[in-house]
């Protein structure tokens, strides 16, 4: 077993995929932990796999490169595997909106937790995604207790114990997978939370308000089930 696995999802991220993961692994390296970070390429179309593949000639990175299934469906994946090889799994995007410079705080906490959730700060969300991230919160508050702040976070350290034991309760399908795993990790485990910026991307697209309510319905849905399995 290894000290971490990174599972970092990625879709149409070719423009900034390389510093980002150079940065990555320089964060990770002046840490000294024994890691490997896991880029799933969720069918790109822009040539992301590609950078991958010629990324993971580095012993520290892992391509892996399939097709289209979604963010959800894509860290799931990424979970299952990581959970057999390292002592720690963290999630992180590939976008960039949350710097690797943000990560030996999450690190340094882990000790005596299960789980290092990260909270974004100064988070200039908008409306409609506010009352997504409100909804969210709401529904793991009230379906499994927990008083997690940013329960959806890409951003998570998770001992992978823990959440090897939650993982089968979760279909393959689910859109917001890290919804109840925050739940989840919060009513069997101790959790801690760190502040962490939140950079939003230049000219980053917006999702319409219809779709964003759909997928908050679809995520209550969802949260719903794997409440009941879990509880």
């Amino acid at each position: 077993m290894i000290n971490l696995v990174v599972v970092m999802p990625v879709y149409n991220e070719a423009d900034g995929l390389e510093t980002y993961l150079k940065a990555w692994t320089e964060t990770l390296d002046s840490l000294q932990i024994d890691y490997e970070i896991m880029a799933l390429d969720d069918g790109s179309r822009d040539g992301s796999g590609d950078i991958l593949e010629r990324l993971a000639s580095s012993p520290r990175i892992r391509a892996v490169c399939k097709q289209n299934e979604g963010h959800g469906p894509t860290i799931l994946r990424g979970y299952a595997d990581a959970v057999q090889r390292a002592d720690w799994v963290f999630q992180a995007d590939s976008d960039g909106e949350i710097p690797p410079s943000a990560f030996p705080a999450v690190w340094e906490a882990r000790a005596d937790h299960d789980a290092v959730l990260g909270v974004r700060s100064s988070r200039n969300q908008g409306p409609i995604r506010a009352v997504m991230s409100w909804m969210a919160r709401g529904i793991v508050d009230i379906l499994l207790g927990s008083t997690i702040r940013d329960v959806n976070i890409p951003f998570r350290l998770m001992r992978s114990g823990i959440l090897a034991d939650i993982l089968p309760a979760i279909p393959a399908e689910t859109f917001a997978p890290n919804v109840p795993i925050s739940g989840v990790i919060s009513r069997r485990g101790r959790v801690a939370e760190v502040p962490v910026p939140f950079l939003p991307r230049a000219g980053a697209g917006s999702i319409a308000g219809l779709r964003i309510l759909r997928i908050a319905l679809v995520s209550f849905w969802q949260t719903l089930r794997i409440s009941a399995k879990l509880r």
